[in-house]
């Protein structure tokens, strides 16, 4: 357990990599800064992590959702493949933020409203698969057997001053 609003230091030694290798490790810690987390839930958003400092690159800590937004954007510069087997960015990728809470637990709250009403009560029970697998459904209907983890990755990012923002990739 790691308390809400900890911060942490990590140093990275990139001196190593060439120029190919640091961006891209640089653009996936920008990426985890902005829809990551850790633990079992981070995919709903428990456990984000909010990368607020990044000396020795170009980074400004997102404090509004354009920002958050055109920041994520901003780290797909290459053509992004068609689809993928496994969990990862490809052309059909979306990415939004909610309105600006005046704390992390009314952003989690908000995103979980959101997302659970958008399962309930928008998609038809077989496209819910959508959302990670197996599903339990109530009534007769069987879940699917296959396993797999929701592509979706909710995320409450911190914007600083107590606000957080409700994000979804």
């Amino acid at each position: 357990f790691i308390p809400a609003a900890q911060e942490w230091i990590v140093k990275l030694n990139l001196r190593r990599c060439d120029p190919a290798q640091s961006a891209q490790i640089l653009a996936a810690l920008k990426l985890v800064g902005l829809v990551g987390g850790l633990g079992s839930r981070s995919r709903k958003g428990w456990g984000s992590m909010t990368l607020s400092k990044l000396d020795g690159a170009d980074w400004r800590c997102p404090s509004d959702g354009a920002t958050w937004s055109s920041t994520v954007e901003s780290l797909f510069q290459s053509p992004l493949p068609k689809d993928a087997s496994l969990t990862a960015f490809t052309q059909d990728a979306r990415w939004n933020a909610g309105p600006i809470q005046t704390s992390a637990a009314g952003a989690q709250k908000w995103v979980g409203e959101n997302y659970q009403k958008l399962v309930k009560n928008t998609m038809p029970k077989p496209d819910r698969a959508q959302f990670g697998l197996p599903r339990k459904f109530g009534g007769g209907a069987k879940p699917q057997m296959e396993r797999r983890a929701s592509p979706l990755f909710l995320h409450v990012h911190d914007c600083g001053n107590g606000n957080a923002l409700p994000t979804a990739l």
